[in-house]
């Protein structure tokens, strides 16, 4: 019977006593080849053997991945020598900073300035330098409880709300949004007064009466850079700090007031990413699916591009050896690139398994909450994956020998249950992307090459 979204259409108690036995021999200090002394007659210690299982990267492109309900949004573009051009437009709503809000009356009112502020966040990609910025009103209503993906757009209004000749914004002026800093940097695009004056004269028309008025009133914004290479750098829309602002006088009283008021983007409101990747300028270029590669493996995350990791000469020999005890199967992927500043890894990557991209499967692993990894292994310079359940269940003849599936973040169609099992929160996508030694890196070392290593007693 095949294991798949539901473990109890497993065979439970063979299932249960092999975590156990798993648990065990992973977390046990002892020599692999002493496994059994103490529990075996003597002269009957456990035989432990390893085998090196073959396996074949293929290229795809990544699906598109929902980008909203997240709590860290991307701006900003950027061109990477090995994976092309990358580009991300942020699309969002803004809220009214409290119902039935009074400016006041709009004939005693002066305008001074409008500013687009976003809080940054220290997710960086590429070597940040000024940007030239454009801010477009949505032409099309979000809504906060519908779904939105990497690939989508919205529509927009042609104006460019920007100042005009005040659209470039440096965003190295400031240390403190560098890597790994404490403090975030707020971008501040000024937009044209004609954008506030119209707040100021909704004075008594009910658009600043409640959001729901206010968002049908103004749906929104759309903020895109114009500049190829500039850096991609992270987000923080609900934090409280960004939104657009409005700064204006009151004339109204014997002195006068100088004012401001915040309309900003909330978890309340809708917003979501688009994001785009041209692979024409890329070391592996535009690709014909699946592209099949031998020395480098390319991984990038939202939208980029996944791997399917073909096992092409399983060990047939062990199938169905019920003495057989799986110690440990790792998934070894070197580190191809130089680790930078200018393009950081992602912290861990995600594995699933499947015979097709559009049917892909958890691994039992993960499903009965064994640590699986996925991170960095410093001392061999590279990601290792441990799967001792699924390959354990694979020789039982519980589950069917299919590729694995190598991804930066969770195939969609996964994501809702590792959300509902707290393995993953839908709150932080990774846009990140890794370089890889493939199967054939190097014919002189092999411990540089990707590989699948089985190690089991019987």
């Amino acid at each position: 019977m095949k294991l798949n979204y539901n473990p109890l259409r497993n065979r439970l108690s063979l299932t249960a006593f092999l975590v156990l036995v798993i648990f065990f021999a992973n977390s046990c200090k002892k020599d692999e080849q002493t496994i059994g002394l103490g529990l075996q007659p003597a002269g009957d210690a456990l035989s432990i053997l390893q085998d090196s299982v073959p396996i074949t990267p293929y290229l795809y492109t990544a699906d598109s991945i929902r980008t909203d309900e997240i709590t860290e949004a991307f701006l900003g573009n950027y061109f990477d020598e090995q994976f092309g051009q990358s580009r991300t437009i942020f699309y969002g709503q803004l809220e009214l900073p409290g119902n039935n809000l009074d400016l006041g009356d709009p004939t005693d009112l002066i305008l001074d300035s409008v500013v687009l502020s976003m809080r940054t966040t220290q997710r960086i990609l590429g070597s940040l330098e000024e940007q030239s910025f454009s801010v477009y009103e949505l032409d099309q209503v979000l809504y906060s409880d519908s779904l939105y993906y990497s690939n989508e757009t919205a529509t927009l209004f042609l104006q460019d709300l920007v100042v005009p000749g005040r659209d470039v914004v440096r965003i190295t002026n400031a240390s403190n949004i560098s890597r790994g800093d404490s403090i975030n940097f707020t971008v501040d695009i000024p937009l044209i007064n004609e954008v506030g004056q119209r707040f100021l004269d909704e004075h008594e028309s009910g658009a600043l009466e409640d959001d729901d008025s206010f968002q049908a009133f103004f749906k929104g914004l759309a903020i895109q850079s114009n500049t190829d290479d500039g850096g991609i750098f992270g987000i923080a829309p609900d934090d409280g700090a960004s939104g657009v602002n409005l700064y204006y006088r009151d004339f109204s009283g014997e002195e006068v007031d100088t004012l401001s008021a915040s309309f900003q983007f909330s978890n309340n409101s809708a917003y979501f990413n688009n994001i785009d990747r041209d692979y024409s300028n890329s070391m592996f270029g535009e690709f014909i699916e699946p592209l099949t590669l031998d020395d480098e493996v390319y991984l990038q995350g939202i939208g980029g591009t996944m791997i399917e990791l073909k096992m092409e000469e399983f060990p047939l020999e062990i199938v169905g050896n019920e003495e057989l005890v799986m110690s440990s199967a790792k998934l070894i992927l070197p580190l191809a690139d130089v680790v930078n500043d200018k393009y950081p890894i992602p912290t861990a990557l995600y594995l699933s398994t499947g015979t097709v991209r559009d049917s892909l499967k958890i691994v039992e692993d993960q499903i009965f909450g064994i640590t699986i990894d996925g991170t960095i292994d410093t001392d061999l310079n590279a990601y290792v994956f441990n799967l001792p359940l699924h390959f354990q269940n694979i020789v039982m003849g519980s589950t069917d020998l299919e590729s694995l599936w190598l991804s930066v973040n969770p195939p969609e169609r996964l994501r809702e249950f590792l959300d509902n099992a707290s393995y993953f929160s839908r709150l932080f996508l990774e846009q990140r992307r890794v370089i890889l030694n493939g199967p054939n890196s190097n014919s002189q070392d092999t411990s540089e090459n990707m590989r699948l290593i089985l190690t089991y007693s019987e």
